[in-house]
């Protein structure tokens, strides 16, 4: 007798097709969202309902609405209809989902999805979901030019959109100013641009048109990086503030709250004291850490609560580089090098913060050649690794995570630039771009091994950074080997490109955003 409303459903939803309606489909005890659609990258319907009621599912490339005897259906119900049956677990979530096939031709297209459900809560027993969409695109890579500023003027930036499967440029955008930072809102498919103006510039991710134009005003005005924490509602703005000098004691640094999609200043958290360097978000909560000279400080964005610096140890140098992985914070030293005049040596070490409880689980002091300047988190030859690498030391050492102890070492030579998990996870990529280390030149570190093989050779040119793709099951990584060339090549396993892309745009360093 349960099956019978749910045929009743699938029978309306496949083949009745009445007057359009042209308003929004409010849930009626169903509430349905999309997540995805980056080719070579999971998308899922995610659905709440009644706990353990049944129903479907619907795919069509029609928006609806239509009418139907069951209600308003956010579908069009055209031809191309695709239905599938699931069933709400007990506690009244479902999902359907899989992987975006990496079909260019996929791109472009517009999968509309609704769903009904068997619910006698509601009016004619069904529960009538809001409509939603799955938008197919490319994983992209946004070149970024800076453009520059000095006392004698300033060079407007620019930036390129970088097709991630076909390696060809899908548009360019001039820019008003000079860049500070950027960063790319997912949920929203946006490239959002913090200007050397104080403005924030948006852009569509896909077209290139300009979604958002805000003039900074206050405080905010003078921030010098953002990010965006999940949801795409919210931005998160840092401003350094002045560092105390012999004619002041200058002034903290603060974290601002942007409210999308209007660009307004939600809240301003001043810090205490301090002025923060970089700043790096928490997966899976509420909290943004800062990175202060002598520690970090975390603080809880959705709430807007500050907690107290956690301080690290003094005397192993500057904090240049950090890592999250899992609930652990981890933090380098870089240690202090002898000057030419001789000078005292600190030496470097590897610090650990607790995410949740913002404290210092151990600072642990290395042993290699000082300075260092470049922590990775990942697969190692005993498990979860940490490596720090430093060009006078010349090598690549390996850390346990959780203990930080030591657990393997590898000669690379001097010159390593840049060091990035690909995509799949099944090898570790590091730039050469010295003689020391054979380069300039492509080098793999196969995971959990430290067994590092040269890939190929590379231009002079090339610049100081590897892009890995966004697409986690779609390995491909990219490099700038001169202004204004973009040499994308396939990671797991590596195969070099057989043609660079040459952009219209050009820059001695760029910066790179993934979509």
């Amino acid at each position: 007798m349960r099956q019978r409303p749910l045929c009743h459903a699938i029978v309306a939803l496949n083949f009745l097709v009445a007057a359009a309606a042209q308003s929004p489909c409010p849930p009626q005890g169903l509430t349905l969202a999309t997540h995805g659609g980056r080719l070579g990258d999971a998308w899922s319907i995610d659905m709440v309902g009644t706990p353990s009621a049944l129903g479907v599912v619907g795919f069509d490339l029609a928006a609806g609405p239509v009418v139907t005897p069951i209600g308003t259906i956010c579908l069009g119900l055209s031809p191309q209809l695709v239905t599938l049956l699931f069933t709400f677990d007990p506690a009244g979530h479902a999902a359907v989902g899989s992987v975006m096939p990496v079909i260019p031709s996929l791109v472009g297209l517009t999968v509309h999805t609704a769903a009904v459900a068997f619910d006698a809560t509601q009016p004619n027993g069904f529960a009538i979901s809001n409509g939603a969409a799955l938008s197919p695109h490319q994983p992209r890579l946004y070149f970024i030019n800076p453009g520059t500023s000095s006392p004698f003027g300033t060079t407007p930036g620019s930036f390129a959109a970088l097709n991630g499967v076909t390696d060809d440029v899908a548009f360019t955008q001039p820019l008003a100013t000079n860049v500070r930072d950027a960063t790319f809102v997912r949920e929203r498919g946006w490239l959002v641009v913090l200007l050397g103006n104080g403005a924030l510039a948006g852009f569509d991710g896909t077209t290139g048109a300009p979604v958002l134009n805000v003039a900074l005003s206050g405080p905010a005005a003078s921030a010098a990086q953002l990010v965006s924490p999940p949801g795409g509602d919210q931005l998160l703005l840092m401003t350094t503030g002045t560092p105390p000098n012999p004619f002041g004691g200058g002034t903290p640094g603060a974290l601002h709250i942007v409210s999308l999609p209007t660009g307004a200043v939600a809240s301003t958290i001043p810090l205490v004291s301090g002025n923060p360097v970089a700043m790096i978000l928490v997966p899976g909560t509420n909290l943004v850490f800062l990175r202060l000279a002598t520690g970090v400080l975390a603080i809880d964005y959705a709430n807007a609560v500050a907690f107290p610096a956690v301080p690290l140890p003094t005397g192993f140098g500057s904090l240049v580089d950090w890592q999250i992985a899992g609930s652990t914070l981890y933090c380098l030293h870089a240690g202090v090098a002898p000057g030419p005049f001789g000078g005292s040596r600190l030496p470097a070490a590897l610090s650990a913060v607790d995410v949740n409880t913002q404290i210092a689980l151990f600072t642990n002091p290395l042993t290699m050649q000082v300075p260092v300047a470049l922590l990775r988190a990942g697969p190692g030859t005993t498990g979860p690794s940490l490596y720090v690498y430093g060009v006078a030391a010349a090598s690549l050492e390996e850390f346990a995570q959780g203990t930080g102890t030591p657990t393997g070492s590898v000669i690379v030579g001097a010159g390593i630039t840049a060091m990035e998990l690909s995509a799949l996870g099944t090898q570790w990529l590091l730039l050469c771009n010295g003689v020391g280390c054979g380069g300039p030149a492509l080098l793999s570190m196969a995971a959990y091994t430290l067994n590092v093989l040269p890939l190929v050779s590379l231009p002079s040119a090339t610049q100081a950074f590897i892009a890995v793709s966004p697409s986690v099951a779609f390995g491909k990584a990219c490099l700038a080997t001169a202004a204004n060339v973009a040499a994308p090549f396939a990671t797991d396993p590596f195969h070099a490109g057989s043609v660079a892309t040459t952009m219209p745009i050009s820059a001695s360093l760029f910066k790179v955003v993934s979509d």
